[in-house]
């Protein structure tokens, strides 16, 4: 990310732990100091927006659906991490995942146990 001498300059305290893992994260990712603050200043807002994204795009589901939801989750998870092709991080969890439906009895057709 360029910056230019006309960017706001703000100053900064901070205890010397956190300016020496700052320091240390910088050098890991070939920049300067201050690239590496805006950088994690600007994923942390990145994070926040998907978070209220995410919050939004379940609020209309009934609990039912998302404990299923989160059941085809749990379950996806356990074989990547088992086949190690698991990602870190919490990703999107698409309300159409899980496959949700009953059988004649009215019991759950994706229910594992």
């Amino acid at each position: 990310m360029k910056t230019h001498q006309t960017d706001p300059q703000y100053k900064l305290r901070m205890p010397p732990e956190l300016r020496d893992k700052l320091k240390d994260a910088a050098k890991r990712n070939h920049r300067t100091m201050n690239a590496e603050i805006v950088a994690r200043l600007q994923g942390s807002f990145e994070l926040s927006d998907k978070a209220a994204e995410a919050e939004t795009s379940y609020a209309g589901l009934p609990p039912e659906t998302m404990l299923k939801l989160l059941d085809a989750f749990r379950h996806s998870l356990t074989e990547q991490i088992k086949d190690g092709t698991a990602q870190p991080g919490f990703p999107h969890l698409d309300p159409n995942f899980a496959e949700i439906g009953t059988d004649e009895d009215g019991d759950d057709t994706d229910d594992k146990s």
